[in-house]
């Protein structure tokens, strides 16, 4: 219980940037410009894929963390821009990355220009606001390789604090949660997979039509994601497989509980809307 109210040592080694800074810092910059100059490879065996829409908040430190990754297999990052307003573009050039875009709005559609556009034969799909251990990748992809009846195997995670969000809440905020994510897995385990950390065999993905699109989801009512559907696609070949490993946890951005109005009120419709999910019945797909 103790370790969950601990940042981790690789986490405290990646500090925020100051909100109302031009730039990261010169070293800094440089030293994830040489550790993401790895990812430029001809035949990689795995594709980070990284849609990204106005994350110049975020981005710097994401792509940091990603620069030290442990990875004994060639890898590229495909990093694909939305149509941001902001910098996150040019940032991302500055660490020497490609930059690929996509012009329809929609995280659905950004994924799915990433998948048609990665070379590798093992994916791990990942977010612009979310930090990475070093062991993340090798982790996850190593169940793919080790563990055929895997289809998608997918990592927990924690939020990372601020200023208007202290770790304390927030790791209660998980710690209460983890229940209604098992009872989840029961009978919808595809819901609690989350496209900032999961990785699946890139052939898989593009057999069942790869993501879905924007139009053919219902974000409001059933709150269904790009992740989530690809993930119940993923279950026709082999099972959903869940990490829980302090090693290959990951850290993400806290906006998505300001989204639906703070912790506590996030709590509550999460709650709610696992207690009425099995009135909406089971899902199932069948891939023609």
């Amino acid at each position: 219980m103790r370790s969950l109210f601990l940042l981790p040592k690789w986490l405290r080694l990646i500090p925020p940037i100051e909100p109302n800074s031009s730039a990261p810092p010169a070293d800094r910059l440089e030293a994830a410009r040489q550790g993401l100059a790895r990812f430029r490879n001809s035949d990689p065996e795995v594709s980070i894929l990284l849609p990204v829409y106005n994350e110049e908040r975020y981005l710097f430190r994401t792509l940091e963390s990603l620069s030290r990754l442990e990875l004994p297999w060639p890898a590229e990052i495909i990093l694909v821009d939305n149509q941001s307003s902001d910098g996150s573009a040019r940032l991302a050039a500055a660490c020497g990355l490609p930059v690929f875009h996509e012009r329809r709005p929609g995280m659905a559609y950004a994924r799915q220009t990433g998948l048609e556009r990665a070379r590798g034969k093992f994916i791990l799909s990942a977010d612009a606001d979310t930090l990475y251990p070093k062991d993340w990748a090798v982790s996850l992809i190593d169940v793919l390789k080790t563990q055929p009846e895997v289809s998608c195997a997918y990592s927990s995670y924690q939020f990372l604090p601020d200023v208007r969000h202290p770790h304390w809440q927030l790791a209660i905020y998980r710690f209460i949660g983890d229940p209604v994510q098992s009872f989840r897995s029961v009978a919808n385990e595809f819901s609690n997979v989350m496209g900032f950390s999961m990785a699946y065999r890139r052939l898989d993905a593009l057999r069942v039509g790869g993501y879905p699109d924007e139009e053919q989801m219902d974000r409001i009512g059933r709150r269904e994601s790009e992740h989530g559907r690809i993930a119940l696609r993923l279950s026709i070949f082999g099972k959903l497989r869940y990490i829980d490993e302090p090693h290959c946890q990951v850290w993400t951005s806290p906006r998505r509980l300001d989204a639906d109005g703070g912790l506590v009120i996030a709590f509550l419709k999460r709650a709610l809307r696992e207690m009425l999910r099995p009135l909406q019945g089971r899902r199932h797909v069948v891939i023609e």
